[in-house]
């Protein structure tokens, strides 16, 4: 979905995005990659640099997903957020989280569950 989503954004040239609306998205696909990253170290059960960059990273990962679901609000006008009522946004949000949970429970697992993996004294 990242690669369609980024594909999508060079073909269209971002156009009609303000700046913040571009490093909103360079952020966003910035973390996806190295979710990704932490999700290829999980899966496989190798140590891809240190266990204190993951779990820093895990916290940081929450924290631009809460950012990003009020964003996502943010951005849109008054006028179509009427237009679209709850019965859209509510369930838009939740497959937000579907979507998001499982690479936030990965990165979790890896960075405080993975002792195994981590040097004892790092």
């Amino acid at each position: 979905m990242t690669i369609c989503l980024l594909g999508y954004d060079f073909w269209e040239g971002f156009a009609n995005q303000s700046i913040g609306d571009i490093i909103f998205t360079a952020a966003s696909y910035l973390v996806d990659v190295v979710s990704f990253v932490c999700l290829y170290g999980f899966a496989w059960q190798i140590s891809l640099g240190k266990c204190q960059h993951w779990i820093f990273f895990f916290f940081v990962n929450v924290v631009f997903f809460i950012f990003s679901m009020g964003y996502a609000v943010l951005s849109l006008e008054p006028n179509s957020i009427q237009e679209v009522g709850l019965g859209f946004l509510v369930p838009l949000f939740v497959v937000g989280i579907a979507l998001t949970l499982p690479m936030l429970i990965a990165n979790y697992q890896y960075a405080f569950r993975n002792k195994h993996l981590w040097p004892i004294n790092p």
